[in-house]
């Protein structure tokens, strides 16, 4: 094996060894935040009482007063409406009136069915929020599970097949390297010119022969021309 092989073999099990290293790395972090989810929805969700549980009816808008407003967030502006309500609704074969505010995107006319659910201790006691504790718990923890099962793919990849591990170490290291290359560009372009193109020199010049074996590597297997 010439100096140039043993020196792309030595680019390509550092760059697999710092893949698997990341990849490690953040497999346990979201391990964690996995943990970490499921006791904070076992302990506010799942052992809270919900006292309106999955008690659900129905409402009908007697009367109600609506006032269209701009919602906006950082990208979008959305029309919504501020509403106050005389809701009609019936438990256990009675009747109840209720008077109640929501902001909603939708306009509710008089004569407009609405679901919501009831305190299970107090009938007059309502709520227009239909997901129950268990059902966002639920969601929540599922959410993160797909992040664990995709960080378990990962974990899995990085060590059954050195390729994939080189390439995401390669990744990982090029994108450090731009990140330098971009900061020491904004640098310069804030006055420091001289001093941060030298160091945007530097960096290429000791990054660019292993990125160069590094992409050779992931073209050819483990052999460099």
């Amino acid at each position: 094996m010439s100096k140039l092989e043993s020196f792309g073999q030595m680019a390509l099990d550092g760059t697999a060894g710092y893949g698997q290293l990341i990849t490690t790395v953040g497999f346990c972090f979201i391990l964690f935040i996995f943990l970490l989810t499921v006791y904070l929805v076992n302990k506010y969700l799942y052992n809270k009482e919900d006292v309106y549980d999955n008690n659900y009816t129905q409402a009908t808008v007697k009367d109600s007063k609506c006032t269209q407003y701009i919602k906006k967030t950082e990208n979008t502006s959305d029309m919504n409406w501020d509403c106050s309500m005389n809701l009609l609704y019936t438990i256990n074969n009675k009747n109840y009136v209720k008077d109640h505010h929501i902001n909603s995107t939708t306009y509710y006319s008089p004569n407009t069915q609405i679901d919501l659910r009831y305190n299970k201790y107090d009938y007059n006691n309502i709520t227009t929020d239909t997901y129950s504790n268990d059902f966002k718990g639920n969601v929540i923890i599922f959410i993160v599970f797909i992040f664990l099962i995709l960080s378990s793919v990962s974990l899995y990849s990085v060590y059954k097949w050195k390729i994939v591990a080189a390439a995401t170490g390669a990744g990982s290291l090029a994108g450090s390297v731009a990140s330098k290359i971009s900061g020491g560009i904004n640098s310069g372009n804030n006055g420091n010119s001289g001093n941060s193109g030298n160091d945007v020199t530097n960096g290429l010049i000791s990054n660019n022969g292993i990125v160069s074996n590094i992409i050779q590597n992931t073209l050819r297997g483990n052999r460099i021309l």
